[in-house]
């Protein structure tokens, strides 16, 4: 069974797919360039984690920060900008909607978001990072398998 991290970024993709403005176009871990059929598009990605022992059995409190970069092109910065927060209003809505991430995790928050522009292309490209802190928990010794 693959490790939590894993199963988080594979539940996200599938909880966020079908959005309106995204459609099938969500990935986890994409480092290729974003194809002109593909925006915009939503990558979800495991940052980083913290994780405490909570308890003599071996509990353990993980807490993951999760990025979900909602990725787009157009003709003018403002067309992309409206269109990446279009996309980041149903994500955040949807992950809402859903904290415990159908059942994996304890909690999902919203942490915040970061917007990068680049206009060196045939089209503007922009990406709006959002930044989740999901809580969920396992055992030290079986960190595939979320309680």
């Amino acid at each position: 069974m693959a490790h939590v991290r894993q199963q988080l970024r594979d539940a996200v993709v599938a909880l966020l797919s079908g959005l309106p403005t995204t459609g099938a176009r969500v990935t986890g871990n994409r480092a290729l360039p974003l194809a002109k059929s593909a925006s915009p598009s939503l990558t979800v990605r495991t940052l980083s984690e913290r994780s405490t022992d909570i308890s003599q059995d071996g509990t353990q409190e993980r807490v993951i920060a999760l990025r979900v970069d909602v990725t787009g092109k157009d003709a003018t910065e403002a067309l992309v900008s409206d269109m990446l927060d279009d996309s980041a209003a149903e994500v955040e809505t949807r992950l809402a909607n859903d904290p415990s991430i159908g059942g994996l995790a304890h909690s999902c928050e919203y942490r915040s978001a970061e917007l990068s522009i680049d206009g060196s292309g045939e089209k503007i490209l922009g990406t709006l990072a959002l930044t989740f802190d999901v809580t969920l928990y396992t055992k030290r010794t079986a960190p595939q398998s979320a309680l």
